[in-house]
């Protein structure tokens, strides 16, 4: 494992993604992101990420210089059009579109479609939050087969993550954001760079036989498994409906794979005074958090606290990042005629 300062480590990609034909603005999107979910201790979603993108630039489905446009606006809604480009910065725009709507109009609903990977979602919802706004942000196709029903034996699902962020102002800020499958596909791909099994329960292999070893999805035609049993699986059925049915899968991706995505945004003043429903979520949390802990557990940790704590000491200490993973990357660096 190497150690990487996060300056370091957000120069390199970036200059890779620009090698790849990202513009200088895109790619400097595509990297804040990126090192940002290091920062926040979601090593799945860093620069081992990279060479799935670099790949997806070679092969076409990934057009680097993309810029996402607002295709319509209709009421309380909109949708935006990522153009095949790079997710992430079309997520943001997405993100700021319903803000502003939001603003406008008390809440907003904004649809993405004709995306990439549009990486963790926590970054949007944090967004959101620190513009006096609640959201909830959610991806997942209508079809797909990474992940095995409650049950079943193969994938017909999405990891289908979902996030949820509250405005605070004296608490920390407030973030829920998970796959709705046992564990993330980037958090096998990590395994698999670091040479380690996944955890037992998380994967099946092509017989739907439970397997520990990463490569029975990532090459063996396996799946994983939905977190919670058939209560993950329902969330992960509903994510399919919204992100996928309801921003019209068929209608916008011409038969080719997308991360579409729904962000619901509502203005903390929408119901109440904005600095009074922010207050009350401090007190609410606050209340939380002084809940003395049980037998065995150190204390109560509220949803964000990991990251936010995660952020201050990589800030200090710098990003671990798998050998394999920076092996990789001096590799494209080098390929793409760029400085390492």
């Amino acid at each position: 494992m190497r150690t990487v300062p996060a300056d370091e480590l957000l120069g390199l990609a970036r200059r890779i993604l620009e090698g790849a034909g990202a513009p200088a603005d895109l790619a400097e999107v595509v990297a804040r992101h990126l090192v940002d979910a290091h920062l926040a201790g979601h090593d799945s979603h860093g620069v081992l990420q990279i060479p799935n993108y670099l790949r997806q630039i070679r092969d076409g489905s990934l057009v680097p210089s993309a810029r996402a446009v607002v295709r319509e606006t209709k009421g309380a809604t909109a949708l935006v059009d990522a153009r095949w480009g790079f997710g992430h910065p079309a997520a943001r725009l997405a993100t700021e579109l319903a803000c502003e709507r939001a603003g406008q109009q008390g809440a907003a609903v904004v649809a993405l479609v004709r995306t990439n990977h549009i990486g963790r979602l926590g970054e949007y919802a944090t967004l959101a939050a620190g513009r006096g706004v609640a959201a909830f942000v959610t991806v997942g196709g209508a079809e797909s087969d990474l992940v095995a029903p409650h049950g079943g034996a193969r994938g017909a699902l999405g990891t289908n993550p979902v996030c949820f962020g509250f405005p605070t102002r004296e608490m920390p800020s407030f973030l829920v954001d998970f796959a709705t499958s046992s564990i993330a596909g980037g958090k096998v791909l990590l395994a698999r760079a670091k040479g380690e099994p996944v955890p037992e329960g998380t994967l099946l292999d092509r017989d739907g036989v439970p397997t520990t070893d990463p490569a029975a999805w990532l090459d063996g035609g396996g799946a994983l498994t939905a977190f919670g049993g058939h209560k993950g699986s329902a969330l992960a059925v509903m994510v399919a409906l919204f992100a996928g049915v309801l921003t019209g899968w068929p209608v916008h991706n011409e038969g080719r794979p997308s991360w579409n995505a729904l962000v619901v945004a509502i203005d903390a003043s929408a119901f109440a005074p904005a600095d009074g429903v922010v207050a009350q979520a401090d007190a609410a949390l606050a209340r939380i958090k002084a809940v003395p802990p049980r037998p065995g557990s150190d204390e109560v940790l509220l949803p964000g606290e990991p990251e936010h704590r995660a952020r201050q000491q990589r800030l200090r200490e710098g990003i671990p990042v798998p050998e394999t993973t920076w092996d990789e990357l001096q590799l494209a660096a080098e390929e793409l005629r760029v400085a390492t």
